[in-house]
């Protein structure tokens, strides 16, 4: 179920791949970066770390993926959501930054997971497109924030299997974004990434 302010969105955005490159608009671009609606061409791929991206990472049904959505350069760009990249990770991987040979497209991932990915493109807030509730990572553990988000640079002591324990608790989907973290199951969360491990939830975390 997703909310009913999505019916305003024009989902044709991403129908389709656009027909030049995103940031110099050079029409159909030797294949670089290929996202969700676009191609970058080569030489944008090689220089894409000079843009900024609004940025999340999905902890999903069929894997985890980050997102990384670029406000478009070109004038030739002229669709309501902006150019759009997903890089899926096993669902195994503890680590969000692994990339991975997975190949899963956006239109194989299950629909809330399709409206998060449209949500961080149109620059809208993931609560208010999505079903989904909003945390800010304060109110949450910084040791388990920081094994579980690729945007959290700090040091934690946890174990691969106990980030392993942690990532399994966690409802899907679960969106980490630099401040907040996203979910349908608000308890189940505020339980996985808190450090008081009381109850039968938590007791299946503990001895790691």
């Amino acid at each position: 179920m997703t909310n009913t302010q999505l019916t305003d969105f024009d989902s044709s955005a991403f129908d389709d791949i656009a027909s030049h490159c995103p940031f110099c608009g050079v029409p159909e671009p030797e294949p670089g970066i290929r996202g969700v609606n676009s191609i970058a061409c080569m030489a944008c791929t090689e220089n894409i770390h000079f843009y900024t991206p609004t940025v999340a990472y999905v902890y999903g049904d069929l894997c985890n993926f980050n997102i990384w959505s670029y406000l478009p350069v070109a004038n030739t760009w002229d669709r309501e959501a902006d150019p759009v990249f997903i890089d899926p990770v096993p669902r195994k991987a503890y680590s969000p930054a692994k990339h991975s040979e997975l190949d899963v497209a956006y239109a194989d991932l299950p629909e809330d997971e399709r409206q998060i990915i449209k949500a961080v493109a149109t620059n809208a807030s993931i609560d208010e497109r999505t079903n989904l509730s909003n945390i800010p990572v304060k109110e949450l553990c910084s040791e388990r924030v920081n094994a579980l988000s690729p945007f959290r640079r700090q040091q934690h002591e946890l174990s691969s299997t106990k980030i392993q324990q942690l990532i399994a608790a966690l409802p899907r989907p679960t969106v980490f974004t630099v401040h907040s973290v996203y979910t349908n199951n608000e308890k189940e969360v505020r339980t996985t990434l808190t450090s008081a491990e009381t109850g039968t939830t938590q007791a299946a975390l503990t001895g790691l």
